[in-house]
């Protein structure tokens, strides 16, 4: 008896250490990994060029992870072009069919507890409902030197010694009152580049392709040498060999929705709103 009470206690105490896990832990870092190719490999498998503008959009994927089901439930792309609506950022996407499909099984009105992998650093309006919608943590393959480190902005405190006045009938009134600071909602919510070669060498690419050609990031993200780069992730990501018995399953799914992805697009080739345009 007493033997099974401090296999018990041991066991409860092992259980809250490996719900606990720590971003940085080698598990977590594993699991980025894959789900930041698996997000490249979403952008890669309907790659646009130059000539193809209007056929979808950027070539620009994003990954939603719930953290607390340890499972995928979402992959978009960037659909300004197919939806002709320049709000259909592949991150707004994701957080639109996760809320208008009860993607965690149930009525889904914020994503607290989630993860956003996406292809390129956040842009304001992604950001900010990212910020609305209480996900918990971003990760980027991609640094944006000229829109970028929104979320970063967001969450900056703001205190004024501002003079509003109020107008009625009786009287007019000096008020100022901030009781909630503007980092109210973002204070939650944390945004880091990817830790993967990939990242690196398409932010070196962008420099120099920058330098020789004036190009925006999304222009660079047309050319040869970025859809090289997302080739070799999406390869990479179909030879993964997982160190971690924890992260068998996620690799699994990963591949599982690349296959799928190739074989049926489906929700990822619609427009959410609007229901206009399609392939």
């Amino acid at each position: 008896m007493l033997r099974f009470i401090c296999w018990l206690y041991f066991g409860i105490i092992a259980m809250g250490a490996q719900a606990e896990l720590p971003p940085s832990s080698a598990v977590q870092q594993e699991k980025d990994e894959i789900l930041m190719l698996l997000a490249y490999s979403v952008a890669y498998l309907d790659w646009v060029g130059p000539k193809e503008k209007q056929k979808r959009g950027y070539n620009i994927a994003a990954v939603l992870y719930d953290n607390a089901q340890e499972k995928i439930i979402g992959v978009q792309r960037n659909a300004v072009g197919l939806c002709r609506d320049k709000t259909q950022h592949a991150e707004v996407r994701l957080m639109q069919q996760c809320i208008g499909s009860k993607c965690r099984g149930k009525e889904t009105n914020y994503l607290n507890d989630t993860s956003i992998y996406s292809t390129l650093e956040p842009c304001m309006m992604c950001g900010g409902m990212m910020i609305f919608l209480e996900v918990s943590r971003v990760i980027y393959g991609q640094s944006d030197p000229d829109f970028g480190k929104n979320i970063e902005r967001l969450k900056q405190s703001f205190k004024s010694d501002c003079r509003y006045k109020f107008e009625s009938k009786p009287h007019v009134e000096n008020i100022c009152k901030i009781d909630i600071p503007a980092n109210y909602r973002a204070r939650n919510i944390s945004s880091e580049p990817s830790s993967l070669l990939q990242r690196a060498q398409l932010e070196g690419a962008f420099y120099n392709h920058r330098l020789l050609f004036s190009s925006t990031i999304t222009d660079f993200l047309m050319s040869a040498e970025a859809k090289n780069i997302y080739r070799a992730a999406y390869q990479r990501l179909m030879g993964f060999k997982s160190k971690y018995q924890a992260n068998n399953n996620l690799l699994l799914e990963s591949q599982k929705q690349l296959k799928q992805l190739e074989s049926a697009p489906g929700d990822i080739d619609r427009c959410l709103v609007g229901e206009i345009h399609r392939h």
